[in-house]
């Protein structure tokens, strides 16, 4: 905002002052990154090569200039999945090979941050049996 201040007295002669101001607003991080899904579904045949994308997640936070950053909290049982930060969005790929008979299903918690707030998204991997017998 700009705008010009003018002050005077009473006295004889009067004496007038002017100056100009400028105000600016500034955001500050008072909004949380929010995922725009709170639970994503989805099936991974267990001979997906390593370094196949998986997903892409995305949370949106509404501060100015605010940089979200993702991570995989809890679920990366043998971590077999990583996280990258991409265009605004995680993107999840698989890090390591799968195995059917080890594990079936994997339940990642994502956690979205801009540095002080966060939010958190499910993923639920379904792996499916590639029948090589």
């Amino acid at each position: 905002y700009n705008f010009g201040v003018e002050a005077s007295d009473h006295g004889f002669p009067p004496m007038t002052s002017s100056a100009s101001v400028s105000i600016s607003v500034l955001d500050v991080n008072d909004n949380n990154p929010e995922f725009t899904e709170k639970l994503y579904n989805i099936r991974l045949n267990e001979d997906a090569a390593v370094g196949t994308s998986v997903l892409t997640v995305t949370a949106v936070d509404r501060d100015i200039n605010s940089v979200v950053t993702y991570q995989i909290s809890s679920g990366n049982t043998r971590n077999r999945f990583s996280i990258t930060s991409q265009s605004g969005g995680g993107l999840i790929t698989l890090a390591l090979p799968l195995d059917y008979k080890l594990e079936r299903q994997y339940i990642l918690v994502i956690t979205a941050s801009d540095g002080t707030r966060f939010d958190t998204a499910q993923v639920y991997v379904n792996v499916t049996d590639a029948n090589t017998h």
